[in-house]
């Protein structure tokens, strides 16, 4: 028995190549007015104010969101909004005669960024050794700053209350969740680490 493979009608397969050609050739000219309206809408949407519960910073129904990081065994969280960006952490270069609590200085595209070591910050003890971890750069007025943390957990919506008072009240803590992560106020932590 003889295998034969099937003819292929050539003129069927460039009527068919003809037809996509001019359609994709009139798609990608366009109606320039059409174009316009569809630039005109694009851009009064963008316009129009948001609405409560898409700001920058928050989560789905207005809920502020915060990034939750590890630092050795606790669970810490920050208001997104006080979050400028996060980063492996890259080579800190220590600053002799610096207080202990200031791990150093990082090049960020150019930029010299001050790392605090928020374990520290906060009362726990320094690792004796560790991975590079994280830094955490804050939005702040004037003066830069950076948190090294052990871990990024993620972003959340904020935990719901009720939120218990910190065991050890401090100036930073806004509160514990029911799950255990302490929320800190990043500018008061750093301000009660020496950083005004």
């Amino acid at each position: 028995m003889v295998n034969q493979e099937p003819s292929i009608d050539w003129e069927a397969a460039r009527r068919r190549l003809h037809r996509n050609e001019t359609a994709l050739e009139k798609g990608l000219a366009g109606d320039t007015g059409r174009v316009e309206e569809i630039f005109r809408q694009r851009a009064a949407q963008l316009a129009r104010p948001r609405a409560a519960g898409t700001a920058a910073g928050a989560g789905p129904a207005g809920v502020p969101a915060v990034l939750v990081f590890a630092l050795q065994a606790e669970r810490y969280a920050i208001a997104l909004e006080q979050v400028r960006e996060v980063a492996a952490a890259p080579q800190i270069t220590p600053i002799p005669g610096s207080p202990e609590k200031l791990a150093g200085v990082i090049n960020l595209r150019g930029q010299i960024e001050p790392v605090w070591e928020a374990a520290l910050l906060v009362g726990l003890e320094a690792p004796a050794s560790r991975g590079p971890g994280y830094v955490v750069l804050l939005r702040r007025e004037g003066l830069p700053a950076a948190l090294r943390v052990d871990q990024l957990l993620g972003a959340l919506p904020l935990p719901p209350a009720p939120w218990q008072p910190a065991a050890q009240p401090s100036p930073y803590s806004k509160g514990v969740s029911a799950d255990g992560i302490t929320l800190i106020d990043a500018d008061a932590l750093l301000e009660q680490g020496g950083m005004r």
